[in-house]
């Protein structure tokens, strides 16, 4: 698999992260890091994303991507 690096000037820009587990963690909060409002979509989170959304840092839809 190849990958392409990608540089964008997210600023308040709103975000949607699909799925809940590791990688997701990790692209959600690298949006919050960057400034991003993210919303995530996922039946399960990961317990540091729960841990946002209590906090208020990030959207969580509780379903599967549709």
């Amino acid at each position: 698999m190849g990958y392409i690096p990608i540089f964008m000037q997210v600023g308040a820009a709103r975000c949607l992260v699909v799925g809940g587990g590791e990688v997701a963690q990790r692209k959600a909060e690298s949006l919050l890091d960057a400034g991003a409002e993210v919303t995530v979509v996922s039946p399960a989170l990961t317990r540091a994303l729960k841990e946002h959304v209590h906090a208020g840092r990030i959207r969580h839809i509780s379903r599967g991507y549709a």
